[in-house]
C-alpha cells in the first residue's frame, strides 16, 4: 500500500566519458552538475518511511552538507510550495549526524533556525526538518513520527560502481556498457566472470572461478581456500595441481603423461593412459616396469620384461636392456637371440681343440640317446 502513495521519481541512466551515469533529473527535481539530483516527494510520511522511499527511488534523504546544495533544496522547497521537509540527519547519542554515512553535522552559518536545536531535556526531538518560507528559512529538530514531504538526493556515480550516497562499491555485471541497480549493484542481465548471487556482489565459492562460477580450479593447495585460486581467470597462486597444466590449470595432462607439471610418464600395459593426477594403471605394467598401480620402477639388474620375471642373459656381467632384454655388449656364449633368450647348441658343441669338442658332441650324443631311449619305452 505504500509504495501506491509513491510518486515515481525516475532516472534516466546516461553513459559519458566522465561518469557511467548522469542522471537527468525530472522536470520537478533540481540537477545538481557533478553531484546528482534533488527531488521532492509531496507524501507526508514519518521520517523512517520517508528515508525508505528515498532508498527505493536510488537516493538518501537530502543532506545539505554545503551551502550550494542547502540553497538548492530551499528554493526547490519554494518552488513546490513545501513548507517543511524531513532531511538525512538525525540525533544519536546526543550528537547531530548525517544518518546515510554517520559523519557529525557540521552547521552551516545560520543553518539552524533560532532556537533549534532544542534540548533534549524538554524537546526529545531527534530527527532534521528544513523550514523553508519566505519569512522563515533553517533546519528545525522534530519528533521522528511526524508526517511531512522529503527531499531526497541521488548522487552521480562513477563508472562501474554504485550505492545511493558515496558510491563505494563496485558493479561486477558482464557486459562493459550495463548499469547495476544504484541501490543494489544487480545486474539486468548477467553477472560478470567469478561473481554470482542477486547482486552479484559474491564471490565464487570455493574451488570454483569464471562466468557464473561454473569451472573448477586446479590449484596447488586446500580447495577450501579461496585464496589459492583467482576467482576471475582461475589462475593458481602455488601452481597447478598433479595431472594439470595451462595459464589457468585447465587442460588435462597429455596421453601417456602425469603428475605436478605432467612431467611424469605413464607406464601402463597396452600403451593405456594412466591417471593424470596420481599414475595409476587400471591394468598391468608395461614390460620392463613394476610397482603396480603406478609402474615408477624399472626392472632390477639381470631383469626384464613383463612384471621383471625374466632373466637376462649377457656376457661379462653386462646388463640388458629392462624392456627387452637386449645386451649391448652381446649375449652369453650359452645364449643367443635378440634378447639372449635362445640356448646356443652350436657353442655348446664347440670349442678351442679337436678334444674339447669330441668331449662336447659325445656327451650331446648320450644325452640324445637317452633322451631317445626313454621316449621309447614310454611308448612300449
Amino acid at each position: 500500500m505504500r509504495h501506491s502513495l509513491l510518486i515515481g521519481v525516475v532516472f534516466l541512466i546516461l553513459q559519458t566519458p566522465a561518469f557511467a551515469r548522469i542522471l537527468t533529473c525530472p522536470s520537478d527535481g533540481t540537477y545538481l552538475p557533478g553531484k546528482g539530483c534533488l527531488t521532492v516527494n509531496k507524501v507526508s510520511m514519518n521520517r523512517d518511511i520517508a528515508a525508505e522511499y528515498c532508498l527505493d527511488v536510488g537516493g538518501v534523504l537530502a543532506e545539505p552538507r554545503t551551502k550550494d546544495i542547502d540553497d538548492a533544496i530551499f528554493h526547490l522547497m519554494m518552488r513546490h510550495k513545501i513548507k517543511i521537509a524531513w532531511l538525512g540527519g538525525r540525533k544519536v547519542n546526543r550528537q547531530w549526524i548525517w544518518a546515510k554515512t554517520k559523519d557529525p553535522v557540521q552547521p552551516l552559518t545560520d543553518s539552524w533556525m533560532y532556537g533549534h536545536p532544542r534540548d533534549d531535556t524538554y524537546h526529545p526531538y531527534h530527527c532534521m526538518a528544513l523550514f523553508s518560507t519566505a519569512l522563515k528559512r533553517g533546519w528545525a529538530d522534530y519528533q521522528c513520527d511526524a508526517d511531512w514531504p522529503s527531499v531526497c538526493f541521488a548522487r552521480e556515480c562513477p563508472a562501474n560502481t554504485y550505492e545511493p550516497y558515496d558510491c563505494p562499491n563496485d558493479c561486477h555485471c558482464k557486459h562493459s556498457n550495463e548499469h547495476c541497480d544504484m541501490r543494489t549493484g544487480a545486474c539486468a542481465q548477467t553477472c560478470d566472470d567469478g561473481w554470482q548471487g542477486p547482486a552479484c556482489q559474491e564471490v565464487c565459492d570455493d574451488n570454483t572461478f569464471g562466468y557464473l562460477c561454473k569451472k573448477e580450479c586446479h590449484c596447488v593447495g586446500d580447495p577450501s581456500d579461496r585464496s589459492i585460486c583467482n576467482h576471475i581467470n582461475g589462475r593458481c597462486r602455488m601452481g597447478c595441481a598433479e595431472g594439470w597444466f595451462g595459464p589457468a590449470c585447465q587442460k588435462i595432462c597429455t596421453k601417456n603423461r602425469w603428475g605436478r607439471k605432467c612431467n611424469m610418464t605413464c607406464h601402463c600395459e597396452s600403451a593405456l593412459h594412466c591417471d593424470n593426477r596420481n599414475g595409476h594403471c587400471e591394468q598391468d605394467c608395461a614390460d620392463g616396469w613394476e610397482g603396480h598401480p603406478t609402474c615408477q620402477k624399472k626392472c632390477k639388474a639381470d631383469y626384464f620384461g613383463k612384471d621383471c620375471k625374466t632373466d637376462c642373459h649377457c656376457k661379462e656381467m653386462d646388463s640388458c636392456n629392462h624392456v627387452n632384454g637386449f645386451c649391448t655388449g652381446g649375449c652369453d656364449k650359452d645364449y643367443k637371440g635378440d634378447s639372449c633368450q635362445e640356448f646356443n647348441i652350436e657353442w655348446a658343441v664347440g670349442g678351442n681343440s679337436g678334444a674339447e669338442k669330441a668331449r662336447q658332441l659325445s656327451l650331446v650324443e648320450l644325452l640324445i640317446g637317452t633322451i631317445l631311449t626313454l621316449a621309447v619305452g614310454h611308448v612300449m
